[in-house]
């Protein structure tokens, strides 16, 4: 294939991909037709065929949206479900305190017993409820909270008092089980 053919297909599927989402986008149901149309185009008009990679490339599209819509539902369960857990710990410790008791999962990409030690190293309290989530306290500036007592905690992680900092940055923190 000439240069000048590439980029004639690059801008056909350029084109062809922006009108199928944008159809999609508009509620038409005629967004995943955009390519066999150009595909039939291409074969009246050049007598061009959409080889093995048109193929696969088109239909991993149409099952990446499919894919895409179950990863966000699982996604938002898990969520609901961290929420839940998170306002059911908020919901039996002291008043005072709830509005800064925050989920460790999300706070970063590792899982939240990970998470809740890192968080520890920041010189802050950290537990494990029950229920199976991993929470830490601030302070309403988000600082951290140091000397708190969870209500219920199966492990907490507390930095050791007084704070001493540790060798690779952050401070020292020790497990206590109940």
């Amino acid at each position: 294939m000439s240069n000048q053919n590439s980029h004639t297909s690059v801008k056909k599927n350029i084109g062809s991909t922006l009108v199928s989402v944008s159809l999609e986008k508009a509620g038409s149901k005629l967004g995943p037709l955009v390519s066999p149309a150009v595909w039939v185009y291409d074969f009246a008009k050049h007598g061009k065929k959409p080889d093995i990679g048109d193929y696969s490339i088109y239909a991993g599209g149409i099952m990446s949206a499919p894919a895409a819509i179950v990863t966000g539902l699982f996604k938002s369960f898990v969520d609901d479900d961290m929420e839940t857990k998170l306002n059911h710990v908020k919901s039996i410790e002291p008043k005072l305190y709830r509005d800064w008791i925050k989920p460790c999962y999300g706070y970063t990409n590792n899982a939240p017993k990970i998470s809740a030690m890192t968080i520890a190293g920041t010189g802050t309290t950290v537990w494990h409820h029950p229920i199976g989530i991993w929470v830490y306290l601030t302070d309403a500036n988000n600082n951290p909270v140091v000397d708190y007592k969870p209500v219920n905690p199966t492990i907490v992680y507390r930095p050791n008092l007084p704070l001493t900092k540790s060798r690779v940055g952050g401070y020292l923190w020790s497990s206590h089980t109940k």
